[in-house]
């Protein structure tokens, strides 16, 4: 599980990875989806799917911070 701030370098084959999942061949190809926003990120948490790489672009609010610690508490 990996926590990564857009301020610190992220791999080219990161962020290429990132886009391609916005479409669908890419997502079933690699078994992996995005979940965008605190809403779906909750959702998410609550859910039985493993969490690969939690990334965020803005520094964030309290809320994606307690969201962050429980992906990291659930393991």
């Amino acid at each position: 599980f990996n926590i990564m701030y857009f301020s610190t370098p992220i791999t080219q084959r990161l962020k290429k990875l990132i886009r391609s999942l916005h479409q669908k061949q890419y997502r079933d190809h690699h078994n992996l989806f995005i979940a965008e926003g605190e809403k779906i990120c909750s959702e998410l948490l609550k859910s039985d799917y493993t969490v690969e790489t939690v990334v965020f672009r803005d520094m964030p609010s309290q809320d994606v911070i307690e969201l962050v610690e429980g992906f990291m508490d659930k393991g």
